[in-house]
């Protein structure tokens, strides 16, 4: 059976803990805390890192074959041109 003063029971203990351990409880929550953050934030950027591999080693290829091609495109319609007029 819950007792009412079951929950102000468990305020207590932490209040009735020295102030050391107190403290010490308070800085491990912030520990467990930070690492909860830090790994979050690794994740993230191991995210950030497979789009960017993505965007070099795919995209950038990919963007330079259709720079080369619109290059070669523009020289054969200047010669083209250029046939045509002469």
């Amino acid at each position: 059976m819950h007792h009412p003063n079951d929950s102000s029971m468990d305020v207590n203990i932490v209040q009735n803990l020295p102030l050391a351990r107190r403290m010490a409880l308070g800085f491990g929550s912030v520990l467990l805390l930070l690492a909860a953050v830090v790994t979050l934030a690794t994740l993230a950027f191991e995210s950030v890192r497979e789009t960017t591999v993505t965007l070099v080693d795919e995209d950038w290829v990919k963007a330079e074959a259709v720079s080369t091609l619109e290059g070669a495109t523009r020289a054969n319609a200047r010669r083209t041109m250029e046939l045509l007029i002469t």
